[in-house]
């Protein structure tokens, strides 16, 4: 059975309408035939740059927060000896990058450095590739608000 571990990058895509792979993303989040995957760590991230960068409501990032651990399978972050193995030009990407292969699962992630060391690891794809090869049907805006 597939699994797609979802990055960072990909979970603020689909949330945030400004961002270019947006559509790709949200219809990643949406489908319902395929397990999502992500971690701990990933939902931290997620939750401080909707907060610090993007200057969204606590409780707007709560009920966000809330959305995704509805929609998405949330695993243990890695400790840092485990991860340890894992080598990344962004040390911030270890722990993701392992969660992903100990899942057994293809990495979504947009962005291209993060794709490229994973891929050393485990398949590496981007929003727009997966929804290419797993045939996701792509969410309208309006799907969003359905939720």
């Amino acid at each position: 059975m597939i699994k797609l571990f979802l990055d960072t990058n990909v979970l603020l895509n689909s949330l945030l309408r400004d961002r270019r792979a947006h559509i790709s993303s949200l219809s990643i989040l949406l489908q319902n035939n395929i397990q999502l995957v992500t971690n701990e760590y990933v939902i931290k991230e997620t939750r401080k740059i909707l907060e610090d960068i993007y200057s969204f409501d606590k409780a707007d990032i709560n009920q966000i927060i809330e959305f995704l651990r509805a929609k998405i399978e949330i695993v243990k972050t890695p400790s840092r000896e485990e991860f340890k193995t894992i080598n990344s030009s962004d040390k911030s990407d270890r722990p993701i990058i392992f969660s992903a292969k100990k899942y057994d699962c293809v990495l979504i992630t947009d962005d291209a450095p993060t794709k490229k060391d994973a891929g050393k690891y485990i398949q590496a794809l981007g929003s727009t590739e997966a929804i290419d090869i797993f045939n996701i049907k792509l969410a309208k805006e309006s799907d969003l608000s359905k939720k």
